[in-house]
């Protein structure tokens, strides 16, 4: 099994499902050759809990990751550890998201007791008893300053990982490390400080300088092809599943090379959504239409 994942990407901005503009072609042969689904739903619009629905197949109230924040449980039997147990060579390349991959502190706290309330210790704080073990492998102190970091295998039921952690060109984790050996002075080509001239208005997208064989959809293409050449050389008694699991096109979006003038912004259709007309709205899209209407 090869598992292609593409993250946040819309089903009607792919070819094959009918977008007027935009051309998908490898996406589309996948689909002339095989099953294009049109009635397929998520768990959640959530990403750590969607992820963990896929790799469980319970929904998030089982599973207990509800929100962005919550690592997936490592007593968690997943499908990539039952294939393993049932022989299969197991990988994973690029992005996992099952633990958190940014030191961004919790934005709700914890209230204080009230007057009256029997304070225990912090082992009663949630339903569960505190779980030992390694939920901080995807965090950046783990890979900063582009060092390498020996993960515990298997993750998840992955015995192989080439790990990428957040997004556009700020991934992090091995792809990190891989491009600081290629490019020492890699830093200096990521980031919306070190952006390229442009005259796009979009906040949420950047001109990147980093070229389009050193970004992070070429490694995990690279290592997939490497990992299935080492899996052809040997003895191939085994099965294999294998998941290539891409961050793009999540934002921030910072297409490489020439991707970035592949479209003009004018020739896209907008969806009748971006015109509210008169409407009734809630009062946090009111809010985000207003920040979009005045630049910011």
């Amino acid at each position: 099994f090869l598992f292609f994942i593409t993250d946040q990407h819309r089903v009607d901005y792919l070819g094959c499902y009918g977008h007027p503009l935009l051309k998908t072609p490898h996406i589309d042969s996948i689909a002339a050759r095989g099953t294009r689904f049109d009635r397929f739903y998520v768990a959640t619009p959530v990403c750590m809990p969607n992820r963990s629905t896929l790799m469980t197949g319970r929904m998030p109230s089982v599973h207990g990751v509800r929100s962005n924040g919550t690592p997936l449980a490592l007593n968690s039997n997943t499908f990539v550890d039952a294939l393993r147990a049932s022989g299969y060579a197991t990988a994973l390349v690029g992005k996992s998201h099952l633990q958190n991959f940014s030191d961004i502190p919790a934005i709700l706290k914890r209230p204080p007791p009230r007057t009256g309330d029997i304070v225990l210790n912090d082992s009663f704080a949630e339903a569960k008893k505190p779980a030992g073990g390694a939920y901080d492998q995807e965090h950046p102190k783990r890979w900063e300053p582009g060092r390498d970091f020996e993960m515990e295998l298997p993750f998840y039921g992955f015995d192989h990982v080439d790990l990428c952690t957040t997004h556009g060109d700020q991934v992090g984790g091995h792809y990190y490390v891989w491009l600081k050996q290629r490019r020492p002075d890699a830093d200096a080509l990521r980031d919306r400080k070190n952006q390229l001239p442009h005259d796009y208005v979009c906040p949420q997208a950047y001109r990147t300088p980093i070229p389009e064989d050193l970004y992070p959809t070429a490694y995990i293409a690279e290592q997939s092809c490497a990992w299935l050449d080492r899996y052809a050389a040997g003895s191939r008694e085994q099965p294999f599943f294998l998941m290539t699991s891409f961050p793009d096109p999540h934002h921030p979006f910072t297409p490489p090379g020439r991707y970035w003038s592949m479209y003009r912004p004018q020739d896209m259709t907008l969806p009748a959504s971006f015109d509210h007309g008169n409407r009734p709205l809630a009062r946090s899209v009111a809010w985000a239409l207003a920040q979009r209407e005045s630049g910011k």
